[in-house]
């Protein structure tokens, strides 16, 4: 019966399924086989152990695989939000440098809001899971006043790549636990940042509207095309 159970959970999963359907099928019908071999008659010895372990993994790898594409749908509009967020905060902080503090305040408090309005209109942030993503928010916000505070920056420049490169740095992490697209998204910050805060001496905020923002937005279509 442990066939059945591992089954049951494997269709209960609520994560939509990606995978080929003709693998699939053929796990399936190797695994009724086994489960039902006694009441349809079947001679179990038909089967052989290799081939009912490697089903078993199959079965086991597309739930592992649905889980991370599932969460990948559910992250990409909060990429493409933020990626926007980012274009238009960095974009007017190179026009108007004297009011950059104003404009990220303006821009950070309206992209947390729709993410979690996106958030709570899928129904991912419910329950531990808002509480946790607010958790890791202030967690960011907090160890940024702090570094800031022990480490005050020389100029905006500075500031305007801190933010950057410890976002980039979270989506690594991250993606270590929940897929290699996120580490391939932080990498990509991450190195976008020191290219231009080493190589451009000007417009350093136009560059990481450009580039950050765009980076932001195509890998959250990455991760919606799935």
């Amino acid at each position: 019966m442990q066939v059945g159970v591992f089954v049951s959970r494997f269709r209960n999963l609520h994560v939509p399924v990606y995978f080929n359907s003709m693998r699939v099928a053929a796990c399936a019908q190797i695994l009724c086989m086994i489960e039902y071999s006694e009441l349809i008659g079947i001679n179990s010895m038909t089967i052989s152990k290799e081939q009912a372990e490697s089903a078993l993994q199959d079965l086991e790898h597309a739930g592992h695989r649905s889980a991370t594409l599932y969460k990948y749908t559910k992250i990409s509009p909060h990429l493409i939000l933020w990626g926007c967020v980012w274009m238009a905060a960095y974009g007017l902080s190179d026009a108007l440098p004297a009011e950059a503090g104003l404009i990220w305040l303006i821009a950070n408090s309206v992209g947390a809001a729709l993410s979690i309005c996106i958030a709570r209109a899928s129904g991912w942030a419910g329950g531990k899971e808002h509480r946790r993503i607010g958790a890791v928010l202030l967690t960011l916000v907090a160890f940024t006043m702090a570094t800031f505070a022990i480490l005050p920056p020389h100029s905006g420049k500075q500031m305007s790549a801190f933010v950057p490169l410890l976002i980039a740095t979270a989506y690594v992490l991250l993606g270590i636990w929940h897929g290699r697209r996120l580490v391939i998204l932080g990498a990509l910050i991450g190195a976008l940042t020191l290219l231009g805060f080493f190589l451009l001496h000007s417009h350093f905020n136009l560059w990481m509207a450009t580039v950050g923002g765009s980076a932001l937005i195509l890998t959250g279509a990455w991760l919606k095309r799935v």
